[in-house]
């Protein structure tokens, strides 16, 4: 996390998020208890807002409120000044005070009532438009969501347009709106600091994917696979929406700390800077976790099918013991169908003693058959074939605990 050492202020611990209610909304599991305490910025909450135009205006060490739109640009060409204006849900007549006051580009206007799909950079004269994502859970859904924030930052003075509310971006307002501390570092850092606050949040957000992806190995090792593949294209499908976002977000925070623009300082490059760094370690940590959730899964087909192979084996095993045990009884039978047909004129019968000479051939009969099998070793076979087992739990679980 960020702190300016230049002064005692710094992001509030209010961001980081409760992990165990924010595993049971993303999840769904039954078997989660909801934490105590109010839902945190990273999770996304509530319907539309209604339009909303607030600013903040930091002048001669005086922080005011709410300046008039038709005062914005003359407000912001003060020396020394520095102006905030944050928009949300904008509607024609707020893009248009903007395009009034700042002369903006109808394009890049057009761009903050709809969608980015990357976020990007525009570099004007006057003026660079960048559009960077936000990244939060839906409470309803539970599934990853991004919300889109676009910046405008000129020479003494920072636009925020979202369509969406993005809490983030409303607590550094309300500090703004509290303390000259925000302000009073210039437009540029206080687009930093909203920044910086939301890779504290995609790094919290990679933390909870490293708890999910360690609970999941804990469950393949443990043998517990119920739900497991739902929970494994979950996980996969929030990753590659983390990486689609971060990777472009990335290389618009190098071209802001190239200093391509004079709007933006050399102090103000060295924080877009660090961001970039901190953006990238969190780039490295999605791709790392999408690896461990391939192994993951990797691993959990290759349990399913070492227990397939093993039904497979125990039952190929029962028929070859029915087999044999049918193989002897097989002439056994024969000899005993053939005396079992009553006819009065079978000349065995008359032979005194053969009821007991019968029976002494079938004897001799399953004995030679049993030691012919023996001798082939197809009863040792079988026999082995039962102890084999082609999941060694043990074995993984003494893996895991060391």
């Amino acid at each position: 996390m960020w702190v300016d050492k230049a002064s005692s202020w710094a992001p509030s611990r209010r961001d980081i998020i409760d992990e165990a209610r924010l595993r049971e909304i993303r999840l769904k599991a039954p078997d989660r208890a909801a934490a105590n305490g109010p839902l945190q910025t990273l999770i996304f909450r509530g319907a539309l807002p209604l339009p909303v135009i607030r600013s903040v205006l930091l002048h001669d060490g005086k922080v005011s409120q709410e300046v008039d739109p038709a005062l914005w640009k003359e407000t912001a060409a003060k020396g020394g000044a520095v102006l905030w204006i944050d928009v949300v849900a904008p509607k024609r007549k707020a893009v248009k005070a903007l395009k009034d006051a700042f002369g903006f580009d109808d394009i890049s206007l057009e761009d903050t009532r709809t969608f980015s799909l990357l976020p990007k950079l525009d570099a004007f004269p006057e003026y660079v438009f960048v559009v960077i994502h936000a990244l939060g859970y839906d409470e309803a859904s539970g599934a990853i969501r991004r919300r889109e924030l676009n910046v405008f930052l000129g020479k003494g003075y920072l636009v925020t347009v979202h369509v969406e509310p993005i809490e983030t971006v409303d607590k550094v307002f309300k500090e703004a709106e509290r303390s000259d501390a925000v302000l009073s570092r210039g437009p540029a850092l206080v687009a930093h600091i909203i920044i910086d606050r939301l890779i504290d949040l995609a790094y919290q957000m990679v933390e909870v994917f490293d708890d999910d992806i360690e609970e999941m190995e804990n469950r393949i090792a443990a043998g517990q696979t119920e739900g497991l593949i739902d929970w494994q294209l979950r996980v996969r499908r929030g990753l590659l929406l983390m990486k689609k976002s971060i990777g472009p977000q990335r290389d618009v925070l190098n071209e802001l700390a190239r200093r391509d623009s004079p709007l933006i300082s050399r102090q103000a490059a060295m924080h877009f800077r660090d961001d970039y760094d901190r953006l990238a370690r969190v780039y490295d940590q999605v791709d790392t976790n999408r690896e461990l959730v391939a192994a993951a899964a990797e691993a959990y087909r290759s349990m399913v099918s070492l227990r397939i192979n093993e039904i497979t084996l125990r039952t190929n095993a029962v028929i070859e013991w029915l087999t044999l045990f049918a193989a002897i009884f097989l002439p056994l039978t024969f000899l005993a169908g053939v005396y079992g047909m009553n006819f009065p004129d079978q000349p065995e019968f008359a032979i005194p003693g053969f009821y007991y000479f019968l029976w002494g051939v079938f004897i001799l009969i399953a004995s030679f058959m049993v030691a012919f099998f023996l001798r082939r070793g197809w009863i040792n076979v079988l026999h082995k074939a039962e102890k084999l087992d082609f999941v060694p739990d043990a074995v993984e679980r003494e893996e895991h605990d060391s």
